[in-house]
């Protein structure tokens, strides 16, 4: 089944314009929306144009979702004023609580429901660079753990347990980050 979608995508008529708008429309519509539309367009532009160049246009996308997110969110703040809802107080003080490294890790992990921190982001970061700055890291984090996941996971799926490593690769690195920030917070109030 995996093999027929790859196929289909693979022969699908389409001007390769065409191609990079669509995958450019998947990439600005993630940071917006998150779900799995990233190991989306990560999937199909990885199909579609090779790993060097899916990347660019992934990123481009990126980058535009991000600026638009950040000024959406701001504006409508304005007439909802949302930091003062309960369900999003928590969300705040936790953003406020915790190194902006810790709020890359958490947006950045695959398949994790972040979207109140995510929300929050823009309304509590000092500044618009900054804010890029914790977003572009989670970024990173999740292209490569997408990666990982679509050459791990649906590789094994249609090659067999070829990748295993890769599942191993992405908890080491999710687990030693929580672990890092667990001893920095200890070491922190021993002091």
């Amino acid at each position: 089944m995996m093999q027929d979608a790859i196929d289909f995508l693979l022969n699908l008529e389409l001007h390769v314009l065409w191609m990079v708008m669509i995958i450019f429309v998947l990439s600005v519509i993630h940071p917006m929306i998150s779900q799995p539309w990233s190991l989306l367009s990560v999937t199909v532009a990885s199909i579609w144009f090779g790993i060097p160049f899916a990347l660019v246009v992934l990123w481009l996308g990126y980058f535009v979702g991000m600026m638009g997110y950040y000024f959406i969110i701001r504006r409508l703040n304005q007439k909802y004023q949302w930091t003062t809802y309960p369900k999003f107080k928590k969300a705040v003080k936790w953003l406020e609580m915790t190194p902006a490294y810790q709020h890359a890790i958490s947006l950045g992990t695959p398949l994790v429901p972040t979207y109140v921190i995510k929300m929050m982001l823009p309304l509590t970061e000092k500044s618009f660079y900054h804010y890029m700055f914790v977003m572009t890291g989670s970024y990173v984090l999740l292209t490569i753990s997408n990666l990982l996941l679509y050459y791990g996971i649906f590789v094994e799926a249609l090659l067999g347990p070829r990748s295993w490593i890769t599942f191993i690769v992405l908890f080491v690195l999710i687990i030693s980050m929580y672990m890092l920030t667990h001893m920095k917070q200890k070491s922190t109030s021993n002091e």
